[in-house]
């Protein structure tokens, strides 16, 4: 051994780890753990105005801009008249949905359009075990009918139920709290076809 080597040579060859790539690596991993929390739990914005499609119901009588293709079903009415036909939009943080009902003479006589649009409004809120937080009578294109608004658990609502002739028309945009849908546009394109 030279004069003045306090090196041992088993120790010169040992290597020594790469620090650099290690910081490198454990910043990847915490920008990539960073941006998978950002895009898993942001919410997700409205789809453009310009890429809703018109659903046009013959059987409804009806047509509406939706953001996406509707499902069709139907429920029998809970005063055993004529069954509720729905159209449903489910879609990640709120569902769009449109829903038609006849009512006969005889009810309509008895009951009367306010009665009627009540009921309608106590079962949409019982529907969704929500608390009507703001509600308006309104009158649609010499219709009478009614709009609210409700907080639900871990979510909101917005109802608007009219009362054409014997046909009574419900929409509802059902959304969670911080989501912004396009209430205008679902809302204002709802349209009679003609008869």
């Amino acid at each position: 051994m030279e004069k003045g080597s306090t090196i041992n040579s088993v120790e010169s060859r040992k290597r020594k780890p790469p620090l650099v790539p290690i910081l490198l690596a454990m910043l990847m991993l915490v920008v990539l753990g960073t941006a998978a929390v950002y895009f898993i739990t942001r919410e997700p914005v409205e789809n453009a105005a310009e890429d809703w499609i018109t659903h046009n119901s013959p059987d409804g009588a009806f047509s509406v801009k939706l953001p996406d293709e509707p499902e069709a079903s139907q429920r029998e009415a809970e005063d055993g008249g004529d069954p509720i036909h729905m159209l449903t939009v489910p879609l990640r943080s709120r569902v769009y949905w449109v829903a038609w009902s006849d009512y006969t003479e005889d009810q309509i006589e008895r009951f009367g359009s306010e009665l009627l649009l009540d009921f309608a409004v106590d079962n949409g809120i019982q529907a969704v075990e929500g608390i009507i937080t703001r509600r308006i009578d309104l009158t649609w294109q010499d219709h009478p009918g009614c709009e609210f608004w409700a907080d639900l658990p871990g979510g909101k609502a917005h109802f608007r139920i009219v009362l054409v002739g014997k046909r009574m028309y419900r929409q509802a945009i059902i959304h969670a709290p911080g989501f912004q849908p396009n209430d205008d546009l679902f809302f204002g394109s709802f349209a009679l076809n003609p008869a």
